[in-house]
């Protein structure tokens, strides 16, 4: 499936209200996805528990 057609497709599931707010915020987490997962087939990824240390930071204040 083509970029275009998985934009299309997912601007159709929004719902008839959508702004254009939504409809950037959903082209821009597909945007998102793809940079993950490239970043995850050239390597870029950390380990599951590396993950959870990295929250606990966060949320340890």
């Amino acid at each position: 499936m083509s970029k275009k057609d998985m934009i299309l497709d997912a601007i159709r599931r929004l719902p008839e209200d959508a702004d254009y707010t939504d409809t950037v915020q959903e082209i821009r987490i597909l945007q998102r996805i793809e940079e993950g997962e490239r970043a995850a087939d050239e390597g870029q990824v950390r380990e599951h528990e590396d993950v959870r240390e990295l929250i606990r930071s966060w949320t340890s204040g």
